[in-house]
């Protein structure tokens, strides 16, 4: 719900990483990845210090062999943190949310 009301700009959706679907969209989305790519990870939900998906995702992406992966610090919310400053953001249109059965 958050990432379709607004998201980082450029940001891919891969969902939440506390549950086995986020993981593995997360691993799709970067299958074609080189190992040494960037990658930044985010999740906005919450307090950082309290969120269930950012460990997750971090682990599945070290374990996965990527070197250069960052979590961006957004310690209260992506709201306050992020939307509130003015920083670049996205809508999700329809087409670019995965579908979750």
């Amino acid at each position: 719900m958050l990432y379709r009301q607004k998201h980082i700009e450029h940001a891919l959706f891969a969902g939440p990483a506390s549950k086995p679907e986020g993981i593995g969209r997360l691993k799709e989305q970067v299958a074609e990845r080189e190992k040494t790519a960037p990658i930044v990870i985010y999740c906005g939900c919450c307090p950082m210090t309290r969120c269930p998906n950012l460990r997750p995702a971090f682990s599945e992406l070290s374990e996965l062999g990527f070197t250069n992966v960052r979590v961006l610090n957004l310690p209260t919310n992506f709201y306050t943190d992020w939307s509130q400053k003015g920083y670049p953001l996205d809508k999700a249109t329809a087409s670019s949310i995965p579908v979750t059965r």
